[in-house]
C-alpha cells in the first residue's frame, strides 16, 4: 500500500513535469546549460522492505564454501532477466527489426546507468512476479521502480544525460512496468511515461536515427505509441510521423519497400486521427474512412511475397483454435504487422458503420437506403473477416504450431511460403499451447493483447469468441507475466456475464407473452 500511495503521488505530478519539459524545448534562445525540469519528482520515502524471497541452497557440511554456493544460485534479478529474454526478445528475421533484441547491448556496456538498470529490473521482475504469483518478487520490482524514478529524474536534470539512449530506454521500461502490473491507474501512468518518451524523442531530434541503437529504439517504441493512441483516443504526437518518415527515407530498403512502408504508416496515422474526429458530419467521416479503407486494400495487393501465409483447414475442432482454419507465417513479426492492419480495418469499418447509422437518423438522411444497406453489409463482412484472420494467427503465436526454419530455404522474394510448407508435417499440426515457444524464441505475444481485447468486445463476433479471447489472454498472462492481459480478460468476463443475463431476461420476457396473443403479425 505504501508503494501505491507513493507511486500515485509521483504520477500525479509527472503529468505537469512532462509539460514543463516539453515547453522548455520550444523556448527559443534558452541557455543550453540550464537544467531541464525533472519528469519524475523524487519520492519522499526511501524506506523500502527488502524481499526475503531469495532462498540460497547451502550445504550443512562444516567444510562448505559459501562463495561457490552463492554463485550456483542466480539472483532474482538474473532469473527475471532470463525470463524476460525468453518471453519478450524477438530477433530480426524476414523483417529486419526485432523486439528488445538490443537491450543487452545497453545493459552490457562498461558503465550502465542506474536508471536503466533499475527500470529494466523493475519491468522484468514484475513479469516474473506475475507468472509465479509471488508477492515477494513484486515487492522487489516495486523497490526497483522507485529507484528508477529517482535516477531518471536526476538524469533529466542534466542536459547531457537527458538525451542519452539509456535515459530514453529507462522511461520506456518505466512505462512497460505499469503495463506489467496493470492496476487501476496503470494505463494513465503508462500513458504519461509514453508522453515523456515522446518528449525525449523530440529533444533528441532526427539525428538519433543515424545511430544504430537510436534507430532500433525508435523502431521498438513506434508501435507502443500507436497502441497508446488507439487505446486512449489521444492524438498522435507530431514528432512520431516526422521521425518515422525520416527513418524510412534514410533506411537501406529498396524504393518499393520504402513506398509501401510510408503508405502503411500514413494509413495507420490517419486511422488514429479519424477515430478521434467528433466535429465532421457523417458524410465527411464516411468519405475519409472509405478512402483509408481503399488505401489498405491497395497496399495489401502489393504486400511482399514472403509476408503471405499458408492457410490450413481443419477437418474437426481443435483445442484452443477458434474456427476451422489457422495460419502459418514465416516470421513472428509478419502476423504482428498484419494483425495491426486487420485491427485498423476493424476500427475503420466500425467508424463507417457508426457514421452510416448516424447519417440515416438525420433529417433528411445523409445517404440513400441502398447506399446505407450496402455499406453496412460490406463493413460487417470486413470486420468478421478480420476477426477470423486474427484468430487464425494465434495458434502459431501461442506455440501450437512451429515457425519454419528459414535457413533451409534462403530469402528469395520470389519464393512463397506455400512452396515449401507441408501442413501435414508434424510441427505444422496443432499441438498444446506453448509447445513451440522455447527458451529465447519469443513470438511477440505482448503485441497481440490489445488486439485480442478489441475483438473480444466486438458485437459482430461469432458465438464463443469472447470466451475464447478470455482463454487466450489468460494464457498470455502466465506465459509472459503481463498482468494487463489478466485485467482485460476479467473485463471481458464481466461483459460476458452482462450479455448472458441480458439474453436470459429477453428469453423470459418472450415466454411471458400470452399464448393467445399472436405476435407474428398478419
Amino acid at each position: 500500500m505504501m508503494f501505491r500511495d507513493e507511486n500515485d503521488s509521483v504520477m500525479n505530478k509527472a503529468q505537469k513535469k512532462y509539460r514543463e519539459l516539453s515547453e522548455q524545448r520550444t523556448q527559443k534562445g534558452a541557455d543550453k546549460n540550464t537544467s531541464q525540469a525533472a519528469i519524475f519528482p523524487t519520492p519522499k520515502n526511501d524506506s523500502w522492505p527488502q524481499s526475503t524471497a531469495l532462498v540460497v541452497a547451502r550445504s550443512d557440511s562444516p567444510h562448505r564454501t559459501y562463495s561457490m554456493t552463492w554463485e550456483l544460485v542466480p539472483s532474482l534479478e538474473t532469473q527475471a532477466l532470463e525470463f524476460f529474454a525468453a518471453n519478450y526478445i524477438v530477433e530480426p528475421g524476414i523483417i529486419l527489426r526485432g523486439h528488445f533484441q538490443w537491450i543487452f547491448e545497453l545493459l552490457g556496456a562498461n558503465q550502465v546507468d542506474l536508471a536503466l538498470q533499475s527500470s529494466f529490473s523493475a519491468a522484468s521482475l514484475a513479469t516474473l512476479a506475475t507468472t509465479t504469483k509471488s508477492q515477494a518478487i513484486m515487492e522487489r520490482a516495486q523497490h526497483q521502480y522507485v529507484t528508477a524514478l529517482k535516477c531518471t529524474n536526476k538524469a533529466l536534470q542534466d542536459p547531457n544525460m537527458a538525451t542519452r539512449d539509456s535515459t530514453l530506454v529507462s522511461v520506456i521500461f518505466l512505462g512497460m512496468y505499469e503495463s506489467c502490473i496493470y492496476k487501476k491507474k496503470s494505463l494513465h501512468a503508462w500513458t504519461e511515461h509514453v508522453k515523456g518518451a515522446c518528449t525525449l524523442l523530440a529533444l533528441r531530434g532526427k539525428s538519433q536515427l543515424r545511430s544504430d541503437m537510436g534507430l532500433k529504439i525508435f523502431q521498438q517504441f513506434y508501435g507502443t505509441v500507436l497502441t497508446i493512441c488507439f487505446e486512449n483516443g489521444v492524438p498522435l504526437p507530431s514528432i512520431i510521423p516526422e521521425l518515422y518518415e525520416e527513418m524510412i527515407a534514410i533506411g537501406k530498403h529498396g524504393i518499393l519497400a520504402k513506398q509501401w512502408s510510408t503508405r502503411l504508416s500514413r494509413i495507420l496515422h490517419g486511422s488514429i486521427t479519424i477515430s478521434q474526429d467528433t466535429a465532421s458530419d457523417p458524410a465527411t467521416m464516411v468519405l475519409k474512412a472509405w478512402q483509408l479503407e481503399e488505401d489498405i486494400i491497395s497496399i495489401m495487393e502489393h504486400m511482399p511475397t514472403l509476408w503471405k501465409h499458408k492457410t490450413v483447414h481443419l477437418d474437426r475442432p481443435a483445442e484452443s483454435v477458434f474456427g476451422h482454419f489457422y495460419h502459418i507465417y514465416l516470421d513472428a513479426f509478419v502476423p504482428y504487422i498484419l494483425n495491426n492492419i486487420r485491427s485498423t480495418r476493424i476500427r475503420l469499418n466500425t467508424v463507417l458503420r457508426m457514421q452510416i447509422i448516424k447519417g440515416m437518423q438525420a433529417s433528411p438522411p445523409c445517404f440513400s437506403t441502398d447506399e446505407a444497406e450496402n455499406q453496412l453489409k460490406y463493413s460487417e463482412r470486413v470486420i468478421r473477416c478480420q476477426i477470423a484472420n486474427i484468430c487464425a494467427s494465434m495458434p502459431q503465436l501461442s506455440g501450437q504450431v512451429a515457425f519454419p526454419d528459414l535457413s533451409k530455404f534462403g530469402h528469395s522474394t520470389s519464393t512463397a511460403p506455400m512452396d515449401f510448407i507441408d501442413p501435414l508435417e508434424d510441427k505444422f499440426r496443432i499441438h498444446p499451447q506453448g509447445t513451440f515457444i522455447q527458451r529465447a524464441s519469443a513470438t511477440g505475444l505482448d503485441h497481440v493483447i490489445p488486439i485480442l481485447y478489441a475483438i473480444g468486445r466486438s458485437d459482430l463476433g461469432p458465438p464463443g469468441l469472447t470466451q475464447w479471447t478470455i482463454d487466450q489472454l489468460s494464457f498470455i498472462t502466465f506465459k509472459i507475466g503481463m498482468k494487463q492481459a489478466a485485467v482485460l480478460a476479467e473485463d471481458l468476463k464481466q461483459r460476458l456475464k452482462r450479455r448472458t443475463v441480458s439474453g436470459m431476461i429477453e428469453e423470459v420476457d418472450s415466454l411471458c407473452v400470452p399464448r393467445f396473443l399472436d405476435v407474428s403479425g398478419p
